[in-house]
């Protein structure tokens, strides 16, 4: 007989979850939503699993964890709830990462020291990546929803991006 009765571990650590969350326990909040994810990840509310530790990644400023479950949330195309959200947030994320990437490397040119001047070849190469996945998440949203209300916001980060890196025919070319 007890063994009809469904399980509710999901539902468990889901409000489990949401208590550490409502009660300001920020870093127990994001690893419970994470784990809930990553133990289940082809339940029937694993988007909205997922998209609890996206967000709780990026409340507690885990931006390694934020990337990855933004990452795996984009690659899985069945997943539309939460796309534009997780979207703009990362395409966010990746444009000031590589603006900071950008500066440090920009503040080590002229090192005189062999390990600084690797340091600016490396910000210089993570920017460029950082830069490019910007432009790819961008491109990718405005190809799918152009009418969507942030589409606007994209081409704004976009053209704002364009100009401080002084790069108008591409700017043009969109």
């Amino acid at each position: 007989q007890a063994s009809k009765v469904p399980s509710y571990t999901t539902t468990l650590r889901w409000r489990k979850a949401e208590n550490f969350k409502e009660t300001k326990r920020d870093w127990e909040s994001f690893w419970s939503f994470y784990w809930l994810y990553k133990d289940f990840p082809k339940h029937e509310s694993s988007e909205n699993f997922i998209y609890a530790a996206f967000a709780s990644a990026n409340g507690v400023k885990n931006r390694e964890k934020a990337i990855e479950l933004g990452e795996e949330y984009i690659a899985n195309e069945v997943w539309k709830q939460f796309r534009p959200d997780v979207t703009f947030i990362m395409a966010n994320a990746y444009r000031k990462e590589a603006k900071a990437k950008d500066e440090l490397a920009k503040s080590l040119d002229g090192a005189l020291a062999t390990a600084d001047r690797q340091r600016a070849t490396d910000a210089k190469a993570k920017a460029k990546e950082y830069y490019d996945r910007f432009f790819d998440l961008c491109d990718r949203f405005l190809e799918v929803m152009p009418e969507h209300h942030y589409s606007r916001d994209f081409i704004n980060m976009m053209g704002e991006v364009y100009f401080r890196r002084k790069r108008f025919d591409d700017l043009l070319e969109k």
